[in-house]
């Protein structure tokens, strides 16, 4: 298959359905329904239909569209409650099912004679990591439907990887998936920053609450929810930064300061910090004589701004960190328990600290002590790190984390290999740069099973790998081989 970005599928199917033939029969099949079923049945059937044929034709058009999808899901659902809730629900959902889908379908296509399963990237990992989670269910001897749940919930974004890394980029391609993504983050950043300086005016009017902290007006976002503004900020800030890196046009530098204003205006100062260090890390590899002007410009900001700097740090560092009632500190006191009654293994998927754990109504909280400091019942430790060791043990920790240094180390050294076009680089470089923001924000946050987060960062990863792994070989390439073999 030509590694074409408009042909940008590894399905073996697309290469015997048509477009021309399977297009026309999916319409008939959508007009059939409507007119023999009812409107909204035929608009169903209409869209599944359409959505298949993007998954075997313009699979990145598809992954465009769930990336939109998900930055206004929390909108839409909180807007549709008020209309219908069972619809509000059922966008709330959607990514669940998206994720489901694909997983059935990556998995069978892997498993056709025309791909080759050594091809997939970083695929022995993941299966290990799949193996340590059922081991890990057995030995704390779980039901089906708690190993099941348990283990979707910490697998569940790797789906948005290898869908990522299913399809073939060329040059034009990479250019394209960086400009849509500045396109979309910015016009988020722009209304964001427009509402902010506004005020009462434009709060009124969009009948959003204001949400004061620690004194201060935060920025938030209509869109979304303000820790996944900032999060999707300290990405368009990487993303302008590796640009600047890799195009040496000082616009990117002006992008990137609005949107690590915009992280700094959200006071998410986990996600400031991650941001700060993650940058840091990529001056001092690629420019280091940055690094003096960037230390004096960030500490000048956040004494300048002690409102949402300095200030806004020790705030939230006294509530989080110091106290004593603190979720987050209980959270690693018990995950440290945990460790000790069961080092290699954990207590099982979903028992602790994750979002299966409330889903399953998980005793392990209340058999170590756990104190509900914040009194809204128990939903997560909101650290991710904790909960994954707490929950596979320090076995399943050193394989995730051998997943992740391995997907960032294949990012990092594609952004240095000039045989590519700057664009794939610049994703690249944003793509391990980012990792870094959410593997230092997990010790503070659930962010690698967040949604948009989860989504962000292991689609990026995919999207690089992706690009340098041959995925498919005609079924008469390998025949050879094997003829060569059996002589």
């Amino acid at each position: 298959m030509p590694a074409d970005s408009t042909t940008a599928v590894r399905s073996p199917l697309s290469t015997t359905l048509q477009p021309c033939v399977l297009l026309p029969a999916l319409l008939g099949a959508g007009i059939v329904a409507t007119v023999a079923i009812e409107p909204l049945a035929g608009l169903a059937v209409v869209g599944a239909l359409s959505f298949l044929f993007a998954y075997f034709y313009r699979r990145d058009w598809l992954l465009a569209g769930i990336f939109i999808l998900l930055l206004f899901q929390n909108l839409a659902h909180i807007r549709f409650l008020a209309v219908n809730d069972r619809l509000a629900y059922a966008i709330k959902d959607a990514d669940d099912l998206l994720v489901v889908f694909f997983a059935v379908a990556l998995a069978a296509e892997t498993f056709l004679p025309t791909v080759r399963l050594h091809a997939v990237p970083l695929w022995r990992p993941f299966a290990l990591f799949l193996a340590v989670c059922l081991v890990a269910a057995a030995c704390n001897r779980l039901s089906s439907k708690e190993t099941a749940i348990g283990t979707y919930v910490l697998a569940k974004n790797f789906v948005w990887f290898y869908l990522a890394a299913s399809l073939r980029l060329d040059d034009r391609a990479y250019r394209q998936v960086v400009r849509f993504i500045v396109a979309v983050l910015g016009a988020i950043l722009a209304f964001g920053l427009f509402q902010l300086l506004t005020g009462d005016l434009t709060y009124d009017w969009l009948q959003l609450p204001k949400d004061y902290r620690y004194g201060i007006i935060r920025l938030r976002s209509i869109f979304m929810h303000p820790v996944f503004l900032a999060e999707s900020m300290a990405l368009l800030a990487i993303l302008a930064v590796s640009a600047y890196v890799q195009l040496r046009k000082p616009v990117w530098l002006v992008l990137a300061a609005g949107a690590a204003a915009a992280v700094a205006l959200s006071l998410l100062v986990k996600t400031l910090l991650a941001l700060a260090l993650a940058v840091g890390f990529l001056f001092l590899r690629k420019r280091p004589w940055l690094i003096v002007p960037y230390g004096l410009a960030a500490i000048v900001a956040m004494v300048s701004f002690s409102e949402y700097g300095t200030r806004n740090i020790r705030a939230q560092f006294s509530t989080y960190i110091e106290s004593s009632e603190s979720v987050r500190r209980e959270g690693y006191r018990i995950a440290g328990e945990i460790l000790g009654d069961s080092p290699l293994l954990g207590v099982g998927p979903g028992m602790f600290g994750g979002f299966a754990a409330k889903l399953l109504d998980s005793p392990i909280p209340g058999r170590y002590g756990f104190i509900d400091y914040d009194q809204r019942g128990y939903d997560t430790i909101d650290a991710h790190w904790p909960h994954l060791i707490a929950e596979v043990g320090i076995v399943g920790f050193l394989i995730y984390a051998w997943w992740l240094w391995s997907a960032g180390r294949a990012a990092w050294r594609l952004s240095d290999r000039r045989t590519v076009s700057p664009y794939a680089r610049t994703l690249a470089m944003a793509a391990t740069v980012f990792l870094v923001v959410a593997v230092v924000e997990a010790f503070a946050a659930a962010n690698l099973e967040d949604t948009l987060c989860g989504f962000m960062i292991f689609s990026l990863l995919g999207l690089t790998l992706g690009g340098m792994t041959e995925h498919v070989v005609p079924t008469s390439a390998a025949r050879p081989l094997a003829a060569t073999k059996k002589e």
